[in-house]
């Protein structure tokens, strides 16, 4: 199942590539795909001016857009108060080497960030929760070149980095916990508004299995899961 997961994947968007730079603060690690890089969100700063200003570009064209935002979570953009306060957790996980990171995400050619990634924690120990947000530009229907961007960008998020957590044995924080990797982690989950058809698509063809529908953001959401030791 696995062999047909990647290989259906490769053949869409080619490979993807993890680096790491242990000696950079922000930008640790690399996930690079055939069209685009996305980096560890890291900032020093606390204040949305003083921010790296990738991570500026990241609020305009995500997080403010109230068309990007409307199937996000609670499906309302994010003030600037609450983008400085995300900001400010993400880094801090990056900065202990929480294996539970946030990614921006850039594309190769122009180098114009286009979105956001992250594997957060659960209310389920050892599982990770993924979410991930683009630009309007790069929704589905946004052209021929545009095609794939969300399955690319999750695909390697999954079978790139979370199968990496998996076969390494990493060990990661319990729900509701920061900073204390003491349990092994062994899959990811993400919830999906039920009127969001497009994102279903990407994680059904990624291996992620629809197990319910609940309430979650404030509303109702499909659960999807996918257990790495199914794919052993």
């Amino acid at each position: 199942m696995i062999k047909l997961i990647i290989n259906e994947y490769k053949r869409k968007c080619g490979d993807f590539l993890l680096r790491w730079k242990p000696e950079s603060k922000n930008h640790k690690l690399c996930i690079e795909t055939k069209r685009f890089i996305a980096y560890t969100l890291y900032s020093e700063e606390n204040v949305f001016q003083m921010f790296p200003l990738s991570i500026q570009n990241l609020y305009t064209i995500t997080f403010a857009d109230p068309i990007v935002m409307s199937k996000y979570k609670y499906g309302l953009p994010k003030t600037v108060k609450e983008f400085e306060t995300m900001v400010k957790e993400k880094s801090l996980c990056a900065l202990h080497g929480d294996p539970f990171v946030a990614f921006i995400i850039t594309d190769k050619e122009s180098g114009n960030v286009i979105g956001y990634e992250e594997i957060d924690k659960s209310d389920t120990d050892g599982i990770g929760e993924i979410s991930y947000i683009f630009s309007k530009q790069y929704h589905n229907g946004a052209g021929q070149a545009y095609k794939y961007v969300g399955y690319e960008n999750v695909g390697a998020l999954t079978w790139g980095y979370g199968a990496h957590l998996y076969r390494n044995g990493t060990f990661v924080n319990p729900s509701k916990q920061q900073f204390k990797t003491t349990v092994p982690f062994k899959g990811l989950m993400a919830t999906v508004r039920t009127d969001n058809f497009a994102s279903s698509k990407i994680l059904e063809n990624l291996g992620f299995k629809q197990m319910a529908i609940i309430k979650k953001f404030g509303h109702e959401r499909y659960l999807f899961e996918l257990d790495f030791n199914n794919f052993e």
